[in-house]
């Protein structure tokens, strides 16, 4: 959908050409949002997004998004006769590499007396600019260290450039395959997982830490699921550095409860983004189209 410079028509008229065919479809990303000062194309792209979903909504049996501002949207763009449903997605990290029993919070702190906070992320530009402010009031802290999951070098020799009291706990895994992640995470006492537009069930790096079983502080934003922070499983902060060092020093001071907010992450991906809850909620979608195609069948009569 997104090909062709992001504007994919020929692949909406596609789909259009198999509407009589059992087609779902599955938004992980809707359409470009309307940003005010926004460019002409950015503006052109959230308007043509728009009606391609538009037409997807129309050609399909079934569609499928991942977040509830994602729905909303697609809500909007529908009609009453439109089934959508809300389907999560799971995390790439495989589960078996994961503790057999989770990733619970140590009761104690590595070899170094140092508490290690993870930051899983592909560390982007923008993601980078906004952990900074974050990381610099987190290492204010001597007894808290950062262990960045991923290809952060470029950002940790920024902050050793920043922060030269604080350079040597700061340190870069570089970029990982997905069956390295676990067990860099258990090296772990919590997990840092900012974003600045919030934490949202569409954010991939979110869903693997919630799996994790670790303890997991995020920030909260305008495109934040309502879901998340009804489930109580992630420490949500305002995003401000003052407000991510309190949640990740309050853990610090409390195994316990970094170890029960560890657990109830973990229930929560096993009860809502495990592979197989997803497959059945497909399955059971697929079931309710075929019933409802069945009911509509006009009777035929033979002899």
């Amino acid at each position: 959908m997104y090909g062709w410079k992001s504007m994919n028509l020929a692949f909406c008229w596609w789909i259009f050409t198999q509407r009589k065919q059992n087609v779902c479809v599955m938004f992980h990303e809707v359409a470009f949002p309307f940003r005010r000062g926004q460019r002409f194309r950015h503006g052109l792209l959230a308007i043509v997004h728009r009606i391609m979903a538009w037409g997807i909504l129309r050609s399909v049996r079934h569609s499928f998004t991942s977040t509830e501002p994602y729905f909303a949207l697609l809500r909007t763009l529908g009609n009453h006769e439109t089934p959508i449903s809300m389907l999560r997605i799971c995390s790439n990290i495989p589960m078996e590499s994961y503790h057999s029993a989770g990733l619970p919070a140590r009761t104690e702190t590595g070899s170094s007396g140092l508490f290690t906070l993870g930051i899983f992320s592909s560390f982007g530009a923008v993601l980078s600019e906004f952990l900074e402010p974050a990381i610099g009031c987190l290492l204010r802290n001597p007894k808290i260290e950062v262990l960045l999951l991923g290809p952060g070098e470029s950002l940790r020799r920024s902050l050793a450039k920043q922060y030269p009291q604080a350079a040597d706990r700061v340190n870069s895994t570089g970029r990982l395959h997905v069956t390295q992640v676990a067990q860099h995470m258990r090296r772990c006492d919590a997990l840092l997982q900012l974003y600045p537009e919030g934490a949202s069930a569409a954010r991939g790096t979110l869903i693997a830490a919630i799996a994790s079983g670790l303890p997991v502080v995020t920030s909260s934003g305008p495109i934040t699921d309502k879901f998340l922070v009804d489930s109580e499983a992630m420490f949500f902060s305002d995003g401000s550095p003052q407000s991510v060092r309190a949640a990740v020093e309050l853990l610090r001071e409390n195994p316990a409860l970094a170890r029960e907010l560890g657990a109830r992450a973990q229930r929560l991906y096993r009860e809502s983004f495990q592979p197989a809850v997803i497959v059945s909620r497909i399955r059971d979608a697929m079931s309710c189209a075929k019933e409802k195609d069945l009911v509509n069948e006009e009777p035929v009569l033979h002899g």
